[in-house]
């Protein structure tokens, strides 16, 4: 059952994302670390290390872990949606191949279609 991920922005879809092959689970995996980053900063990711630790442009390959069992007090996984508190900038690359922005006041929502 596939994950559906969105950011809002001022209430309309953010533009503009990759949310399709390598840069989609790249995204992916910003959108949730993000999630947790700010919904849950002690939740260790591994070994002491938490995700309030975390800085752009670490990121946490999420997607691939439990993140279907992870217990978590984020509102993003406990409603399906979280206001960010924050700015956030993800690039790297040579020449900046890649770059995210999310805002302060962004909402992340994820939701499952169940049919």
């Amino acid at each position: 059952m596939p994950l559906n991920t969105q950011v809002l922005r001022d209430g309309e879809p953010v533009k503009g994302l990759p949310w399709s092959g390598f840069l989609g689970e790249t995204m992916l995996n910003i959108f949730l670390t993000v999630g947790l980053k700010e919904g849950d900063p002690e939740l260790e990711y591994n070994e002491g290390k938490t995700f309030g630790e975390l800085e752009p442009p670490d990121f946490v390959n999420v997607a691939w872990s439990g993140v279907y069992y992870i217990d978590t007090k984020a509102s993003l996984w406990k409603e399906g949606k979280q206001t960010l508190s924050r700015d956030y900038t993800f690039e790297w690359g040579p020449e900046v191949e890649f770059r995210v922005e999310l805002k302060k006041g962004d909402v992340l929502r994820m939701w499952r279609d169940y049919k």
